[in-house]
Order: C-alpha cells, then sequence, then structure tokens
C-alpha cells in the first residue's frame, strides 16, 4: 500500500450535525491523495451511524473522552502521510485548500507549516466575515506577532503541517485544555518557517456549543500556561495584557463590570502601551486595541452606554 502525500486528522466529539459536511468538503478536494483519520473523543450522539456512512473511506479510531489535543495527538501517531492536516468537525474545507499548500511545501522545502486565511460561517453556513492574512518580511517578525496573539487563520483547521514538524517539537500538549493550537504553532514557529496562502480556503462555524470549560478563568488559566511555556521579555507582558483584555472583554458581555474592570487594569498594568503595533495592520491581523473604550464603558451605566451607541448611530 502507498503512503498517501497527506493525512487529514479530524478529530470529533458529539459534532454528528456537522460532521458529514466536514468529511465532505475533504473528499470533495481537487488534491486527492489524502487519507482522512476521523478520531472519535468518546461521542455520546449519533456519531457512530455518520462514522458507518463513510466506512469505506475514513479510517475511524475511538477514544474515551480525553479532550480535543489527545484526540490530534492519537490521529498524528495513526497517520501515514509526509504532511498533515487537520479539521474541527464543525468547520469545512474549500475545494482547493490541499493543492494550493500542497504546491507550496513542494517549491519551499525549508517551510515547515502552511496557513491560509479563513472565512467565518454561523450554524446554517451563513457567510460572515473573512480574514485573509499576509505573508510577514522575515520570520522573525512572525514570530514577534505570533507570541502576542494566536494569528494563524482558523487555528488548526486551516493549517498543513510537515509531519517532520511534530517528530521535531513533539505533540500537542494534552495539559492545555484552551489554546493548545497557540501553543504549538508558537513551538513549531522557533524551528521551522511558516507560510501564509493569501486567501481564504476554510469555512470556520460560529455556534453556541461551547464545551463548558470554557470560561474566562479558565482561559486564563491555561493560556498563561501557554505564555510562560513559550514567551519571553517585553512579548511576554503584552501577551499577558492581551489575554487580561479578552477576559475583560468577556466579562464586561456578561455585564459584570466590577470583573472586566479589573481585568483591563491588569491589562494596562502589564503594558499600557498599544498592543499591536500599526505595521501589524499591513498584514490585515485583525487585532485591535479597545482597552480604553471598554474601560469607560465600565463606569457608564448600560443606559447611558445604549442611548450614546443608538445617537452615534443615527449619524
Amino acid at each position: 500500500m502507498n503512503k498517501p502525500t497527506v493525512s487529514v486528522i479530524i478529530p470529533t466529539y458529539n459534532m454528528a450535525r456537522y460532521l458529514p459536511e466536514a468529511i465532505e468538503s475533504v473528499l470533495n478536494q481537487s488534491f486527492k491523495d489524502f487519507e482522512i483519520i476521523v478520531v472519535d473523543d468518546g461521542s455520546t450522539d449519533n456519531t457512530k451511524p455518520i462514522i458507518e456512512s463513510f466506512q469505506d473511506k475514513i479510517i475511524y479510531l475511538y477514544q474515551s473522552n480525553r479532550g480535543e489535543s489527545a484526540a490530534r495527538n492519537l490521529g498524528i501517531k495513526k497517520a501515514h502521510g509526509e504532511f498533515l492536516a487537520f479539521l474541527d468537525a464543525d468547520d469545512k474545507w474549500l475545494p482547493d485548500k490541499l493543492n494550493l499548500q500542497v504546491e507550496v511545501f513542494k517549491n519551499n522545502p525549508t517551510i515547515g507549516m502552511v496557513a491560509c486565511g479563513a472565512m467565518g460561517i454561523d450554524e446554517s453556513g451563513k457567510f460572515i466575515k473573512q480574514y485573509v492574512p499576509k505573508n510577514f518580511a522575515s520570520h522573525n517578525s512572525l514570530l514577534k506577532a505570533l507570541s502576542i496573539s494566536q494569528i494563524i487563520p482558523g487555528s488548526s483547521s486551516g493549517v498543513l503541517v510537515r509531519k517532520k514538524c511534530f517528530e521535531t517539537v513533539g505533540f500537542f500538549d494534552e495539559k492545555i485544555k484552551i489554546g493548545p493550537d497557540w501553543d504549538m504553532w508558537l513551538r513549531i514557529a522557533k524551528k521551522f518557517n511558516i507560510y501564509f496562502i493569501e486567501k481564504p480556503l476554510v469555512l470556520i462555524r460560529k455556534h453556541r456549543n461551547k464545551p463548558e470549560f470554557r470560561t474566562p478563568i479558565n482561559e486564563e488559566h491555561y493560556v498563561s500556561i501557554v505564555i510562560e511555556k513559550n514567551i519571553k521579555g517585553t512579548y511576554k507582558r503584552r501577551a499577558y495584557a492581551n489575554l487580561y483584555y479578552r477576559v475583560g472583554c468577556y466579562f464586561l458581555s456578561a455585564s459584570k463590570k466590577r470583573e472586566a474592570l479589573k481585568y483591563l487594569m491588569r491589562s494596562f498594568w502589564q503594558y499600557p502601551f498599544p498592543l499591536f503595533p500599526k505595521s501589524y495592520k499591513k498584514h490585515n491581523i485583525p487585532l485591535h486595541d479597545y482597552r480604553l473604550y471598554l474601560l469607560i464603558r465600565c463606569f457608564l451605566p448600560n443606559f447611558v452606554f445604549k442611548f450614546i451607541k443608538k445617537f452615534l448611530n443615527s449619524k
């Protein structure tokens, strides 16, 4: 049996509603030299009948519920391809995704990972927005930007990685429940070049089926682990400032102003200057620093803020 060029790893947990679309988007790729490995992370919905309908087209692996990183790692261990792609079970690929990424590897033997642009879709598949990155002038400038925030569009669903990268940096960290992909891209970026295809090739689905453990406090805990593992100096302070900024946003959206204020002040304490250099704009990085605006909101009664927002929107 000839080894495939690409191994596509699809971890899934209770995503039977979207899983068929994910698998079909791989089967519809213009590039055909791949294997599909579906890792069922202990699903309790009707995932099994879905799997059975594709049984002659996929490799099916089952494990008790251990998390997405453990599922990806099992897929990596069983993969035969020279390149590994990951697709979350609720996302989809556009038809030329693998073909364009494999072509980049053929022409650039020093590259370890190829990312691409992404489009957001809602639960029904309706288009929301798109993010198309641009390549950085140097590997060092990419590493600095990645140190502040997870800037890989679509994250795991958007990349194609040389298997050699995992042999060099190791597997996904199964202890990190939030941000394991950012941890992995940082580890890869320290050893290998990363290239961006400047067009959207993956559809990222936004829906309400968010795992219960994805709370602001848990995000602070796990993302702090990623930062401590990978980032030093000024960029470490900026990474923490960005983390506290995001947590503050979560609390403010939940009308918990006291908690929001605490985290926004912690963000300013870590790094009071603009978080993201103006130069990042030319790379189309969707990072914005609204900390001062949100800080003011913390002191405004909701009815005052709504009145101001309504007034400005009427202009």
